[in-house]
């Protein structure tokens, strides 16, 4: 379908053009004609005047014209006179509704038809030009009102007529014409050519991306088609590969999510089908320990359920995020809050020198969660103490500004394996938990278009940085 779009468009666009240059052969034609017709016209009128003049050079001496004068105003050698007897330019009388010869007429030239077309026309409002036939040839003719003609013993009104012949000037139009609709068909084939090049130039890569679709459409991203267009057909291509990649990579994360889901809820759930048939089955002489067994495996699943929830919610709800101005300080003493009755109980200590404050729009909330898992992570691995710092980063013409906060232990640092998935989901170290928390905290960053880093210190320990951009 789309190829026969594509298909249609160009048809379009070849027949725009075709008509095009039909169109511009045809004004062409028309033009040129005009052109050639009004200069025919502008040699008439100069042969009219010039034959006018002699005429009314040699008026009867009571104003009349006859043939006897006018036969003297032909004679001699002037340049005016040859001219007008060179041309064809006559004198009529008007008769009732008929045109009559009188003088310099040329009955090969008008024969009596033209004479009464010519007589009907002058019925009518004037023309600038008339246009009639002479077995079959075109001429050209103007004409002026003549008055006080004497017409055997009578006086008439009459006119001056010069006419010419249009033949050359039809055949050479026609010749154009053709000419220029040769040149139009010409054109044609060869936008009808090039037209057909690109409707296959265009459709075979446009097959090629519905192909590539289909095959994402069922799951098939490692036989991506590449095409090497040079234009946006190859950017397009470039980019449902990497969609194709990403849609891969998100499927293989999707399947090991599950996968480790599976894996983490059973390990609870059979020790509490267990312990619970073995309390059925008075297997325990006190199913005190069995309940304690019990609850804490339940109260593992809601936690894992209660974080995988969380993780869903941030993914598929937009919503989840509620920003606002709040102060980073203010948030950094409330995680601190949160956690210390924890860091007592496990005889750690929290060191936290505020410094510069900066109010920034955030989700206040998930900010404290990104906090107190990487307090609550430096508690379970750390020996005494927690150190939390804040520093302002400058923005830089290489680099954007950050408010960094800092959460370094005391403890034995990270191993290559942790450095490396920490923040991967269901990822455990060495400490028991769900395995989330540290997604759930990179996750929260990129939200807000923050960066989690994760280093051991020089001095023994693991260092994580949260970066939160300052605009």
């Amino acid at each position: 379908m789309r190829s026969s779009m594509t298909n249609r468009f160009i048809l379009i666009a070849v027949l725009l053009v075709i008509s095009a240059l039909l169109s511009m052969a045809l004004l062409t034609g028309f033009s040129v004609r005009r052109l050639l017709q009004e200069e025919i016209i502008s040699q008439l009128h100069t042969e009219l005047n010039s034959f006018a003049r002699q005429v009314e050079k040699y008026r009867s001496g009571n104003g009349l014209i006859n043939r006897e004068n006018l036969r003297k105003s032909l004679r001699g050698e002037t340049l005016e006179v040859k001219r007008a007897l060179l041309s064809n330019s006559a004198i009529l009388v008007q008769d009732n509704d008929s045109l009559l010869p009188f003088y310099f007429y040329k009955p090969d030239a008008l024969p009596r038809e033209v004479l009464k077309e010519l007589a009907a026309w002058l019925q009518k409002p004037a023309l600038p030009f008339y246009e009639f036939a002479i077995q079959g040839e075109p001429y050209l003719c103007i004409l002026r009102p003549v008055q006080q003609v004497e017409y055997q013993k009578t006086v008439l009104a009459g006119v001056i007529i010069s006419y010419a012949s249009a033949a050359a000037t039809l055949s050479f139009n026609n010749w154009m014409l053709r000419t220029l609709l040769l040149t139009a068909a010409l054109g044609s084939c060869i936008a009808i050519g090039v037209g057909y090049g690109a409707a296959r130039r265009i459709a075979k890569p446009l097959q090629l991306l519905q192909e590539q679709a289909d095959r994402f459409a069922q799951r098939q991203f490692d036989d991506a088609a590449a095409i090497s267009t040079g234009d946006e057909l190859e950017a397009l291509s470039r980019s449902l590969r990497a969609m194709g990649s990403s849609i891969k990579e998100h499927d293989l994360k999707q399947r090991t999510f599950f996968q480790n889901l599976s894996h983490e809820l059973k390990t609870p759930l059979m020790s509490i089908q267990g312990y619970a048939e073995g309390m059925r089955d008075g297997l325990f002489p006190s199913n005190d320990q069995a309940l304690e067994i019990i609850i804490r495996e339940s109260q593992n699943i809601k936690g894992q359920i209660e974080d995988i929830t969380y993780l869903l919610k941030m993914d598929l709800l937009e919503s989840f995020f509620s920003k606002e101005e709040v102060s980073v300080n203010s948030l950094i003493a409330t995680a601190i809050n949160q956690i210390e009755g924890v860091a007592l109980l496990e005889d750690i200590d929290l060191y936290y020198n505020p410094g510069e404050d900066y109010t920034l729009l955030l989700d206040g909330g998930k900010i404290v969660t990104v906090l107190t898992n990487l307090l609550t992570n430096g508690i379970k691995y750390g020996r005494s103490r927690i150190d939390i710092a804040t520093q302002v980063v400058a923005a830089t013409d290489a680099e954007d500004g950050w408010f960094c906060i800092t959460i370094g232990d005391d403890g034995p640092g990270l191993s290559e394996a942790d450095l490396k998935h920490i923040f991967e989901r269901f990822y455990r170290g060495t400490k028991p938990g769900t395995g989330l928390g540290m997604a759930i905290a990179q996750q929260i960053a990129e939200h807000h278009q923050g960066k989690l880093e994760v280093a051991n210190k020089a001095t023994g320990g693991a260092l994580f940085t949260f970066k939160l951009p300052l605009l």
